[in-house]
């Protein structure tokens, strides 16, 4: 199959190309607040640089959530617009997956994932390592940094989490579109929506607070 993949949900900015399910390029930066500009730049660039056509591709995948508000509107409307255009079907990936799945280590059954949000706020999710994939055990929720209590960072991993936790050893996996178009991949048939003209990013709002124990 072949995918194109965006990632806006964060302060990285990026689109992936994927032919016949493996990675052949990648147009990628960190543009905090610049989505709107970057992400056609970006597509463009991808499109000179590898020869492609959206007559190429199967699917579009996008970086559903959460994350950023701002971005993540950004990237789904782009998405759509693709593939209205060319009558593609687009795969959400859950944010938090993506970076599940881009330390899909063995070693460790369970694994947490921390996103930052804003100021003192953050997402989080529990996977679990099945086979060669993370599976969620739960939905996303959204807490607060003081709302929060990690007895074990061995299997904990995070993105932009570490200044505000304090805690320095802490594996930081960032978003890419490489990982979304991965996760695409990976969960084609489970994930793909034929028509998603009624799809919306996964903002998790309102926050549900509350202490969460790893």
């Amino acid at each position: 199959m072949n995918i194109i993949a965006i990632e806006t949900a964060t302060d990285v900015c990026g689109v992936a190309l994927f032919m016949g399910g493996k990675l052949v390029d990648i147009v990628e930066e960190k543009s905090p607040r610049e989505h709107a500009k970057k992400l056609p730049i970006h597509f463009l660039e991808l499109q000179k640089k590898t020869k492609y056509t959206l007559n190429d591709i199967d699917v579009i995948a996008i970086s559903i959530g959460p994350g950023s508000f701002t971005g993540l509107r950004i990237g789904l409307s782009f998405a759509k617009g693709l593939a209205y255009s060319h009558g593609l079907p687009i795969i959400p990936v859950p944010t938090l997956h993506s970076l599940a799945h881009g330390y899909n280590n063995e070693a460790y059954k369970n694994l947490l994932v921390l996103l930052h949000s804003h100021k003192n706020s953050l997402f989080i999710q529990n996977f679990q390592h099945l086979g060669e994939s993370m599976t969620s055990v739960e939905n996303p929720v959204a807490t607060t940094y003081d709302q929060l209590a990690i007895e074990n960072t061995e299997n904990v991993i995070h993105y932009n989490c570490a200044e505000y936790l304090n805690i320095n050893d802490m594996i930081e996996v960032p978003p890419s579109a490489k990982l979304v178009g991965e996760c695409a991949v990976q969960h084609f048939e489970e994930w793909k929506i034929d028509d998603p003209k009624e799809l919306v990013p996964d903002y998790i709002s309102p926050f549900n607070l509350g202490k969460v124990k790893k």
